[in-house]
């Protein structure tokens, strides 16, 4: 699948499903910002970029340098489909892996509040990235809802407070194999693990894929044509 450096806009306006102006308010600035600043997303990614042409494994140290400043978000009809998805199946407590300036986790608190409440659980290397998501979190009016950690992912989600109903992996895909694992004692049978962008980075996340097609593993997963590939997988339990 070709890699995509300006994403196509959705036609529909997938966030208005969340019914609440106040969020869709925020999620509009945030789209806006970030479709300025993929305009020119291809020479941020120029040291990388016979990496990504050829499916080798990227330098992830110098992705923090890349992406510090970048949105980098879910487009909006993932965003519309997490949430539906989160309140299909009534989830309460969710886990987000790489929350960046927190778009996607704005869906998520949204279907979480609306499922009568809870905690949306998010992790965030960056500091300076933490900070502007807690402000978007607190403009939308769903701040209460979620509990954004600071750190590596391996730590901060070594104790999620109870059964996880729903994963977002959307991070560094060389350890996030890592932090499945980590997450993965806490998912409660039946749950929802989505993973983002798997075939733009399908050599650093192959092993993840294989690891998750393994039935021993306990998950049934398929791949949504959405954006660069989205990864849906239920978790059924280890045999």
């Amino acid at each position: 699948m070709p890699i995509r450096f300006v994403p196509t806009a959705p036609e529909v306006d997938c966030h208005a499903i969340l019914q609440d102006p106040k969020i869709e308010a925020v999620l509009d600035r945030c789209y806006r910002e970030w479709a300025a600043q993929r305009r020119g997303l291809i020479f941020h990614f120029l040291p990388q970029l016979h990496r990504l042409l050829f499916k080798q494994k990227m330098d992830w140290q110098k992705m923090f340098g890349i992406t510090k400043d970048l949105y980098l978000p879910l487009e909006a009809e993932q965003g519309g489909l997490l949430y539906v998805a989160a309140r299909a199946i009534g989830a309460r407590r969710v886990v987000e892996y790489g929350t960046s300036f927190g778009v996607s986790t704005l869906y998520l608190a949204a279907a979480v509040r609306d499922n009568g409440g809870g905690t949306v659980i998010g992790t965030e290397i960056l500091p300076e990235k933490a900070e502007v998501a807690r402000s978007n979190f607190k403009e939308a009016g769903v701040d209460e809802f979620i509990d954004l950690r600071v750190g590596d992912a391996r730590e901060t989600l070594e104790d999620c407070g109870g059964e996880v109903d729903l994963v977002l992996l959307d991070g560094w895909k060389d350890i996030e194999l890592d932090v499945l694992k980590t997450i993965e004692p806490q998912l409660r049978r039946g749950a929802l693990v989505f993973t983002d962008n798997v075939h733009t980075f399908e050599a650093d996340n192959h092993e993840q894929r294989e690891y998750m097609a393994d039935p021993r593993n306990g998950y049934r997963a398929v791949v949504l044509p959405v954006k660069d590939g989205m990864e849906v997988a239920v978790y059924t339990g280890r045999e």
